[in-house]
């Protein structure tokens, strides 16, 4: 039985048929795209599970795919890169990515991430996350930010910003539980990372990016780093 739907989109056939092995051995579907304009034509028919981008696709390169997934679409990505230095990552994630391997791929390492977003993306809080708060409700205030969770639409002072699904994801987690400190390891779900996936930098950029775009919209700093155990929601003054 097929765990999803899996888009690779490289222009390396011998990288897109080794992650399509790794990946069939462990019971996804797979299709490819050897460009971005062909991933962009196949989301539209096949609305894959989880994307596997290549960053460094011709054009349209891979950020900018990612970018014009993320104007309609929430669907996992995970970006390849050849490169390893912290401002390719941050391009990633800022682009609108949910994570990022590094090449040469490791099949083990990308079936073990790609499991990684759909348990995020399958994320439901547990009996003691949900009694508390607000869990549960088709709509979320804090302060100046308005949730519609069904819609999944953010509101900073009316107005609607946009978010990508693991940024989403973080502000509803807190926003339904505003006197709580989530750890970094009960936030590792929701980014679908691990401690040995770089769980740490994943989280600081995905948070950093929340803080900065509802700062734009005119929002509060709301989202607060407790140092050595996570994030939570700032008290109101």
């Amino acid at each position: 039985m097929s765990n999803g739907i899996v888009l690779v989109v490289d222009d390396d056939e011998d990288v897109r048929v080794f992650i399509r092995t790794s990946l069939e051995a462990q019971g996804y579907t797979v299709i490819e795209a050897p460009d971005g304009d062909t991933a962009l034509m196949i989301c539209i028919d096949s609305k894959p599970a989880v994307i596997i981008l290549d960053l460094g696709l011709g054009q349209p390169d891979g950020l900018e795919v990612c970018r014009r997934l993320r104007r309609s679409s929430n669907v996992p990505i995970i970006m390849l890169t050849s490169h390893t230095e912290e401002i390719d990552e941050a391009m990633c994630l800022a682009a609108g990515a949910d994570d990022y391997v590094t090449k040469p791929v490791s099949g083990r390492i990308i079936t073990l991430r790609v499991a990684a977003q759909l348990r995020r993306a399958a994320y439901k809080p547990t009996q003691e996350e949900t009694s508390v708060d607000m869990e549960g409700q088709d709509k979320v205030g804090y302060e100046s930010i308005d949730m519609d969770v069904l819609a999944r639409e953010v509101r900073v002072n009316s107005a609607l910003i946009s978010l990508t699904v693991t940024e989403f994801e973080i502000l509803k987690l807190l926003m339904e539980h505003p006197r709580r400190v989530f750890t970094r390891d009960q936030l590792a779900p929701v980014i679908g990372a691990t401690q040995n996936s770089g769980l740490d930098h994943a989280l600081d950029t995905h948070a950093s990016r929340l803080r900065v775009k509802i700062r734009k919209a005119g929002g509060p700093d709301v989202v607060i780093s407790v140092r050595g155990v996570g994030y939570r929601l700032s008290i109101p003054k």
